[in-house]
């Protein structure tokens, strides 16, 4: 009986023994201290960013508003349609005229409206303006601000479909 005894305490005490283990050791995952390669503790404070002076690397580099919430300035002129959408919102749907009388284009838009649209024509929310028509396509000049002020002119070409053409 009195081996029963020592072998039962000695189970019990490997058991306690495990759990005092396993309990030290989960604490140490949680908190681990951090030491360095002199046995010195160093500081487990989350470190800091100071950002000042630093340019912010999320924003983008040319304005891209795509709302029509830009302040307007006083005595301006009105909205036409074509101003009050993004460019990428239309869709070249034809183009007619020559070289010699000029070249006209019509445009539509997402809500199924067409526009007619010459050389000059204001168009899309960044201030776009046509700067040519050719038998195949429609060149439109952005001028864009990027984050130092400096005046950017970026050639966008609205494409006419060929789908479903024999």
């Amino acid at each position: 009986m009195s081996k029963l005894k020592k072998k039962n305490n000695i189970d019990k005490l490997l058991l306690l023994c495990m759990v005092l283990i396993f309990i030290s050791v989960g604490l140490l995952m949680i908190i681990p201290p951090v030491w360095s390669e002199e046995g010195t503790l160093v500081s487990t404070e989350k470190p800091t960013l100071d950002s000042m002076g630093r340019k912010d690397p999320f924003k983008p580099f040319v304005d891209t508003a795509t709302n029509v919430t830009k302040q307007r300035v006083k005595g301006a002129l009105p909205l036409s349609p074509l101003q009050k959408q993004d460019l990428s919102a239309f869709n070249l749907v034809g183009i007619s005229g020559n070289d010699q009388d000029g070249w006209r284009a019509i445009v539509e838009d997402g809500e199924k409206k067409f526009y007619p649209i010459i050389e000059g024509t204001l168009i899309g929310l960044e201030q776009g303006r046509v700067s040519s028509i050719k038998s195949d396509r429609v060149i439109v000049t952005v001028k864009s601000a990027d984050q130092k002020g400096k005046i950017n002119h970026i050639t966008l070409m609205l494409h006419k479909d060929t789908e479903g053409t024999p």
